[in-house]
């Protein structure tokens, strides 16, 4: 019994830094992703009609409630989601870009989360799947709530700074 608890144990620590290296990897392939990969206009990032420019999440998911208890990390490009700041035109354009880095390094964390399933017992992968699941969804549900109403921001924003000149 006592040999099983101590390869359970080993197998911990070594999911652990597997998960702690994947982490790494992907804050450091934020960093390195083209912006071209980033854009809001792509298939992936484009809001869905079933969305509802966002309101699908606030009605579902009431994400108004807890969004603001989620800590946001700005990443190694040190830009924070947490509030807006600004309202120029680049800053917006800048925000609505991060919206997407952030959604993708959480999809990524979630996709990199199924090498757990090639060293671990099924019921440890599904477990660490789940969390994955449980920490990414949410944070994923954030960008793309946040992302239309940026983007309607930068419009009427762009649209003003237009008709001013």
């Amino acid at each position: 019994m006592l040999e099983i608890y101590t390869i359970n144990s080993r197998l911990l620590l070594v999911d652990l830094e597997v998960y702690i290296a994947l982490i790494l990897i992907n804050i450091i392939a934020d960093t390195l992703l083209p912006e071209s990969f980033l854009n809001p206009q792509l298939s992936y990032f484009r809001i869905k009609a079933w969305e509802e420019d966002g309101e699908f999440y606030q009605r579902v998911f009431k994400i108004r409630k807890w969004k603001d208890l989620i800590p946001a990390f700005p990443g190694l490009k040190r830009f924070s989601k947490k509030h807006l700041k600004k309202d120029s035109i680049e800053y917006l354009s800048r925000f609505i870009l991060e919206t997407c880095r952030g959604e993708l390094n959480h999809l990524r964390l979630i996709i990199f989360s199924l090498v757990f399933i090639f060293f671990n017992p099924t019921i440890i992968f599904l477990l660490i799947f789940i969390i994955t699941l449980i920490f990414s969804v949410p944070c994923m549900m954030i960008q793309r709530y946040n992302r239309p109403r940026l983007q309607h921001i930068y419009a009427k924003r762009l649209k003003s700074e237009k008709a001013g000149k």
